[in-house]
Parts: structure tokens; C-alpha cells; sequence
């Protein structure tokens, strides 16, 4: 007997109906389907009776096969336990888009209690652990922490760095302890990461990329930030990663923090979200529904140990605890806090919100109705005809 399971119109499933149609979206991985409305009520029906689709004529009987299938396939949930921790808030750059303004500073570090915090994150049993800053090789014993984490847990560690601070030494260290190394660039030659990042920071980060493969390590990711103003380079970049066999990740701008700043390095026009012109080009199979874990089974963590669900949510609003004085798991988010509800309620009734707003930081950044309806005028044609029509 083969029957749909029991989650199919509740838990992790978002359901939008419209008109003669019906989208089923897992909110944990943003896999989704479209089905008509008469097999959605088919589906519910063989839930609610418990009849077996051997009962219908055969034709039909493979087509609900196949469905189900779909269905079944779409609430899939593989949710990695994911936490970034920012071990130090001290940085040895001060890059124009910082969204913490991080940079030197006189505050000292409470060595121990760094070794207290990942005792706690340790006990949430992560999948991942990202180890961040700031900037985390400011600490001259990172490499100590590092083999804390890779004596005692059973998880993938990354550490995300500025890339400039790597040496002869600690390369032959941190490369045996660690399972990805992401380095932030941004640019693909000494004049586009001056502007950012500044003078001579190209160069000595090339030649530490070169050192750390030269250790036999090759999972190294290389970021970039894109805004409108340097969007069209993004193409340079992705060559520039390929040369140097690296991963590319593009990242884009938020008008946070030092961002604020120096917005008019990044944006012609502070009142318009921008849009690149290859969203348009995005056909219904290549479009993603939103998935967001933030609070749930992902944690961003300040040096202080302050818990947030994710960077892009680290007001004070969303304090959700501290790791020193409670466990993850308690501090999972409640329903009445959840960040997609806070940010997309004003969407809840628009048949197209969950393809538009794929992360609910980037609502977050919308400052004025202007914005909003600027964006919806813009890209909702496109997104109703790419999911809703034939």
C-alpha cells in the first residue's frame, strides 16, 4: 500500500493555493511541487480514509504513484545542525562593508571562556561549526581551539578568515585541522579589492592561497561582495577563482554597519532595492522557495557568547540567550519570533512571497513602502507567470 504521508498539508509543508492549482513547499530545504487542485484533494482524501491507490483503474493508479513520489521526495528533510561562531570580534582590516565595524581594538580576551563555549557548542552536537571573527587568527592560540574542536567533535569545521594572516607555520597546522577554509577577497585583482579591502591585501592573500594548496589543501572557498555598482564583474571574479582553483562564492551588499557608511560605494540610489537583470533571465526549475533554519537548527554566535539565529539578525531583539548560561536547544526559536513571520507578514497573502523573499535578511533591508513596491512592481509579473502559469 502506498499512501501519502502524514505531514502533507501540516508541519514543515507551506501550502499556497491558486485558483485551480496548489504549490506543496518544504520550508526546511525549499524543494517544491505544483499539483492541480483536484489531486491535492485526492491526496488528502487517501490520508484521511487510509485508502491504498491499488483501488484506482491503472492509469491513474501510476499518475498517483508518481505524484506521491514527488510529494514524498519535496519533505525530504536532511537539516544540518550549523553554528558560526565568532571566536574574536578583533580584525586587522578595516574593509568599507564590515556589517559589525569590526577592526583593532584594546578589549581583552577571556581565553577561557572561549574553551567554556565550545564545551556548549560541542553539546548541541553540530553538524557544522564555522569559526569566524572579526578576524578568529588575531588569536595566537586559534590553532589550540581548532584541536579542541577536532579532538572532541564529530563535525565539519570551517574557518572563515580575511586570508592575510597565514604563515609558514601555522598553515602546516591549521590545514590538518580544519575541513574548509573560506577566505573573504573581495575583488579578482589588487585594484577591485583595494577599494574594499586595501593596499597589498591581493597579493598577500594570493600567495597564502598558494601556500595552503602547496600544504595538499584544497577546499578553499574565495567570497566576494556584489551590489549593483559591481555586479557586472561578477563574471571576472568566477574566471579569476577558476585560474587560482578555488570555490567562488558571491555575497551580496547589506546596508549595515560600515556598509552604512560607505553606501555610496556600493549603491547609486540608497531608496532602491536592487534587482540584477539575471533574475529575470531565472526559469520556473532553476527558482528556489525560502528555507530558513535561523533559531532552529542553525546559531550565530558573538564572542560573548550572545546567541542570534543568524548574522543578519543580531539586534537586540533577537537575543535569543546566552550559551553560557543556557543550551541551544532551549533557545530554539518559539513561533511568535520566528523571523520569517516578523519580516514577511505584510506578504503572507501573495501567491509568489516565498520565491521573492528567499531569506528573510533581505526583507529586513527594505526601509520604506517605496522600496517594497519598487521591488514588487518589478519582479512579481515574473515570478506569477514562472510558478503559476502553464
Amino acid at each position: 500500500m502506498l499512501k501519502p504521508q502524514k505531514q502533507i498539508s501540516r508541519n514543515n509543508l507551506k501550502i499556497i493555493e491558486n485558483d485551480s492549482k496548489v504549490i506543496l513547499i518544504n520550508n526546511n530545504n525549499g524543494k517544491w511541487i505544483k499539483i492541480s487542485y483536484e489531486v491535492y484533494k485526492i491526496l488528502l482524501d487517501l490520508e484521511k480514509r487510509n485508502i491504498s491507490i491499488n483501488d484506482f483503474e491503472n492509469e491513474d493508479r501510476i499518475f498517483l504513484k508518481n505524484i506521491i513520489k514527488e510529494t514524498n521526495n519535496i519533505r525530504k528533510n536532511d537539516i544540518e545542525k550549523f553554528i558560526g561562531y565568532e571566536i574574536t570580534d578583533k580584525c586587522n582590516l578595516l574593509c568599507k562593508h564590515c556589517c559589525f565595524s569590526y577592526g583593532l581594538n584594546d578589549k581583552v580576551i577571556d581565553l577561557e571562556k572561549i574553551y567554556k563555549i565550545l564545551d556548549k557548542i560541542l553539546e548541541f552536537n553540530p553538524d557544522v561549526i564555522q569559526i569566524s571573527g572579526g578576524e578568529p587568527m588575531m588569536l595566537d592560540n586559534i590553532e589550540a581551539y581548532l584541536k579542541y574542536l577536532k579532538d572532541r567533535g564529530h563535525c565539519k569545521i570551517i574557518l572563515s578568515t580575511n586570508g592575510t594572516l597565514f604563515n609558514d607555520n601555522n598553515i602546516k597546522i591549521i590545514t590538518k585541522l580544519v575541513d574548509q577554509i573560506d577566505i573573504s577577497i573581495d575583488g579578482y585583482d589588487e585594484v577591485s579589492c583595494s577599494k574594499i579591502r586595501g593596499k597589498g591585501v591581493f597579493s598577500k592573500v594570493i600567495n597564502n592561497i598558494k601556500k595552503i594548496k602547496s600544504a595538499d589543501f584544497e577546499k578553499i572557498t574565495v567570497s566576494m561582495v556584489f551590489s549593483e555598482k559591481n555586479y557586472n564583474e561578477q563574471a571576472k571574479f568566477i574566471e579569476f577563482c577558476k585560474d587560482i582553483n578555488v570555490y567562488p562564492q558571491t555575497r551580496y551588499f547589506s546596508e549595515s554597519g560600515r556598509g552604512k557608511e560607505n553606501i555610496e560605494l556600493f549603491k547609486n540610489n540608497k531608496d532602491i532595492f536592487f534587482i540584477p537583470e539575471d533574475f529575470f533571465e531565472k526559469k520556473w526549475y532553476e527558482l528556489n522557495a525560502r528555507k530558513c533554519l535561523a533559531g532552529k537548527s542553525e546559531f550565530f554566535i558573538k564572542e560573548n557568547g550572545d546567541v542570534y539565529p543568524c548574522p543578519q539578525f543580531t539586534e537586540e531583539e533577537f537575543l535569543l540567550g546566552n550559551i553560557l548560561q543556557n543550551d541551544l536547544e532551549s533557545m530554539k526559536i518559539k513561533k511568535q519570533i520566528d523571523v520569517n513571520e516578523k519580516f514577511l507578514d505584510d506578504c503572507k497573502d501573495c501567491k509568489v512571497e516565498p520565491f521573492c523573499w528567499t531569506c528573510p535578511g533581505s526583507k529586513k533591508e527594505i526601509k520604506n513602502k517605496y522600496m517594497k513596491d519598487n521591488m514588487c512592481n518589478k519582479i512579481y509579473s515574473h515570478l506569477y507567470k514562472e510558478i503559476w502559469e502553464d
